[in-house]
């Protein structure tokens, strides 16, 4: 059962549990196998993805998708302190590494794969 999961995931795509439950009657426990296997990666509770493969290893998915599938919606904007560096400014050392995420459902400092994301409810 979990090869015809596994077949389902496209490589990149971060998916919600209850989109792959038309694969499975026992997600849990077709999913705990790929992810010990390292098939799948498991950035936050709920969420999947297949990493996509390169030449210096597996790829996490990007900013975009992760963010979409832990929101269930398209209403965000992510941004980042750290886009003032472009513009050498110097503000390297003065913010956090932390993407700010502005959005209608969700605030708080979530972590989601190995990134940490300030999510801002604005109405």
């Amino acid at each position: 059962m979990s090869t015809k999961l596994l077949e389902a995931m496209r490589p990149g795509r971060v998916y919600r549990l209850r989109e792959l439950s038309e694969y499975s009657d026992n997600l849990a426990g077709d999913m705990a196998p790929l992810v010990t296997s390292g098939a799948v990666r498991r950035p936050a509770r709920g969420l999947y993805y297949r990493p996509q493969d390169s030449t210096w290893g597996p790829l996490p998915p990007d900013e975009d998708s992760l963010v979409r599938a832990f929101l269930a919606t398209d209403e965000f904007l992510i941004t980042s302190f750290n886009y003032f560096t472009d513009f050498s400014n110097g503000l390297t050392q003065m913010y956090p590494t932390s993407c700010l995420v502005y959005n209608h459902k969700r605030s708080g400092d979530i972590q989601l794969g190995r990134r940490t994301y300030q999510f801002r409810k604005v109405d």
